[in-house]
């Protein structure tokens, strides 16, 4: 078969970042390349000394890269923007647009467009383009992207009902998100930064008119049901959250990612490790929406004697202070952040996997992950969790945030020495990411005859 010159567009994904959509795309883009596709990835995420918006091109190894740097699409930005760059920007057009007519590519894919506008769907069709959006997370209906609103709570007030309420930025917080920018990014801009605070974004953002919310959602329901070919939903819980948002469900097709992790077990020689303890695992970040409070909580009214917890995640918050104190007085290791390619050798000494998110995480891989090494997975009954972990099938989940129903999992485990094996046992494979790329081959030369 012909093979094909397929545009990727990340939004806030630079090629590097953490986090499971990167990590996804990162093998995404390898498979597609692998498989003989000319493959170009546009994103932005990136800034630099020039502030105004201007793309920067280079390659890598065989894949091009675009960075749109200076992007006026920001976490922060203030409700007036919410349409005036949320939903379209000159500025991020022009500079897409440009790339885009260059280009010429046959398929464009969106993976994300935090950090660049909605009307790049629209405009992308418009030229003639066959165009798949796959929807890794809710920024497009919720501007906060986790459905969560400011105290930390799931919405479930409807879409721009409370939203004016709840998109408000104090002054901390932007300052937080600006100062971690400036620090990678613009070093000798250090001293500056409270001043650029002080005279860039207000203290105190007012709620704002809940018009300015029912039009950014108007704006994106039109364009994700006019201008898009397949919107492609991680999980059933993103394609439900969108339908009730107010997209058409055949226009979305439930489309899980694919792993990597299959390949690397395979290339590593993985053999699970016979522990001493019976050895909990957490992987990923130890934000607060991602539950490691939760599991902590649970793990301290276990017997220390039989078991122990590996946290694998970037040391971050009260835990820098607290780290001494819980691996003194508990069975409790906080190994720090890992790479990619360290999973077989970390997966080898966990015996189950928890992943006790808050939120709903909507395509999750540390599930995947776990999976791939048929290790059972104690997780959330939130979100796209329900989607991979069954109950006495591959793991067990739990009502999110409770801690006695997260102990008296955990225990299921202690108390049935054989259970970790039993389950492994019924573990099926998970989807590669080959066999991912495959799926879509199959949608993009379809599309194409179309």
């Amino acid at each position: 078969m012909k093979k094909l010159k397929i545009l990727l567009v990340a939004g806030w994904v630079p090629p590097d970042a953490s986090g499971g959509v990167a990590t996804y795309l990162r093998n995404l883009v390898d498979e597609l390349s692998r498989q003989g596709h000319r493959v170009f990835y546009f994103y932005s995420g990136e800034y630099d000394w020039r502030i105004y918006p201007h793309l920067k091109v280079y390659h890598r190894q065989e894949i091009e890269y675009a960075s749109l740097l200076n992007s006026p699409s920001l976490h922060f930005n203030s409700v007036k923007d919410l349409v005036t760059v949320h939903c379209t920007s000159t500025q991020i057009e022009k500079l897409y647009l440009g790339y885009l007519d260059r280009l010429k590519p046959e398929i464009v894919h969106f993976h994300n467009l935090e950090g660049l506008c909605v009307s790049l769907l629209k405009k992308t069709k418009e030229m003639g383009y066959p165009v798949f959006n796959t929807l890794h997370n809710y920024w497009l209906v919720c501007p906060r992207v986790e459905m969560v609103n400011s105290f930390g709570v799931t919405c479930t007030r409807g879409f721009a009902v409370k939203c004016g309420d709840c998109y408000r930025f104090n002054q901390r917080q932007s300052y937080l998100i600006l100062k971690r920018i400036v620090f990678r990014y613009l070093p000798w801009l250090q001293p500056s930064t409270s001043l650029i605070i002080k005279t860039g974004i207000k203290p105190r953002e007012p709620a704002g008119n809940k018009n300015i919310f029912e039009y950014r959602n108007d704006f994106i329901r039109r364009v994700l049901n006019q201008k898009v070919d397949i919107n492609f939903a991680v999980s059933k819980d993103v394609k439900k959250h969108f339908v009730d948002f107010g997209v058409k469900p055949n226009l979305i097709k439930i489309g899980y990612i694919g792993t990597k992790v299959g390949d690397l077990l395979k290339e590593y020689g993985f053999k699970k490790k016979k522990n001493e303890y019976l050895t909990f695992g957490f992987l990923g970040s130890l934000a607060p929406h991602k539950g490691v409070t939760v599991l902590i909580k649970a793990f301290k009214k276990l017997d220390q004697s039989y078991c122990r917890l590996l946290i694998y995640a970037p040391l971050q918050g009260g835990y820098l202070a607290d780290r001494e104190l819980l691996e003194r007085k508990y069975n409790i290791r906080f190994c720090g952040g890992y790479q990619y390619q360290e999973l077989p050798k970390i997966l080898a000494g966990i015996d189950v996997g928890v992943v006790p998110s808050l939120v709903a995480e909507t395509g999750p891989q540390t599930v995947m992950e776990f999976l791939a090494a048929k290790i059972p997975v104690i997780g959330s009954n939130i979100g796209g969790i329900p989607d991979f972990v069954k109950n006495d099938t591959n793991g067990f989940l739990f009502k999110p945030g409770s801690v006695p129903a997260l102990v008296g999992r955990m225990r299921k485990f202690i108390d049935d020495a054989g259970l970790v094996h039993h389950i492994s046992q019924k573990i099926r494979p998970v989807k590669s990411i080959k066999v991912k790329v495959d799926e879509l081959e199959k949608i993009y030369y379809k599309s194409l005859c179309n």
